[in-house]
C-alpha cells in the first residue's frame, strides 16, 4: 500500500514538473534591436536619476552617484538597486575620505608605548574597499559585467552612450521630438 501511494506522489511531481516546462518563457529584448535604440534615446535625454530623497548625500557622496548611475542603462535601475547606490556612493565618499586623513597621518603611527604600528586607516581603507568591491558585483557595474559575461548590456550602454552624444549635438533644438516632452 506504501508503495503505491509513493508511486502516486512521484507520478504527480512529474505532471507538475512537465506542466512547469511547458510555460511560456518570455525573452529578452535583443541589445540591438529598434526598441533598445528607441529605449537609448530615452535614457540619453534623460541624463540621470536623481538620488533618493531620503539619502541626504553629501557632494562628494552625489558625485560617486553619478559616476555609479552612469554604469549601466538609466532603464535597468530599480528602487532597491538605488538604495545599494546609494551605499555604494558613501562607500566610496568614506573611502576618499580616509584615504586623505592616511595621507595625513602616515602610514604607520606611534602608540602609547612609541612603537610605531601600522595606521588603522589602512584597515579601514581595506574593508571599505571590499565593501565596495561586493556592492559592484552586487548592481553588476564591476568591470565583468560591463566588458565580459553581460554583453548585452554593455552592448545597451554603448548604444546609451551614442544616444547621449548624438542628443548633446542637437541640445536645445525644439524641432527634434524627444520622449517625454510635450509642446
Amino acid at each position: 500500500m506504501r508503495e503505491i501511494s509513493l508511486a502516486r506522489a512521484l507520478i504527480k511531481k512529474d505532471e507538475k514538473s512537465r506542466k512547469m516546462s511547458q510555460v511560456k518563457k518570455t525573452r529578452k529584448k535583443r541589445s540591438d534591436s529598434k526598441e533598445a535604440q528607441t529605449k537609448a534615446m530615452a535614457n540619453a535625454i534623460q541624463k540621470e536619476i536623481p538620488p533618493p530623497e531620503w539619502a541626504n548625500l553629501t557632494e562628494i557622496e552625489a558625485m560617486f552617484w553619478g559616476f555609479i548611475i552612469e554604469a549601466r542603462p538609466l532603464d535597468k535601475w530599480d528602487h532597491v538597486d538605488q538604495t545599494h547606490a546609494v551605499n555604494l556612493s558613501r562607500c566610496f565618499a568614506a573611502i576618499d575620505y580616509n584615504h586623505q586623513q592616511l595621507l595625513q597621518e602616515g602610514e604607520t603611527l606611534e602608540n602609547n608605548r612609541g612603537t610605531p604600528v601600522q595606521n588603522p586607516r589602512q584597515g579601514t581603507i581595506e574593508t571599505l574597499t571590499r565593501r565596495s568591491v561586493t556592492l559592484s558585483r552586487l548592481l553588476h557595474i564591476h568591470p565583468e559585467a560591463k566588458h565580459g559575461e553581460s554583453r548585452h548590456q554593455r552592448q545597451q550602454k554603448e548604444e546609451e552612450d551614442r544616444a547621449r552624444e548624438a542628443a548633446s549635438k542637437v541640445d536645445g533644438d525644439d524641432l527634434i521630438a524627444r520622449p517625454g516632452t510635450r509642446h
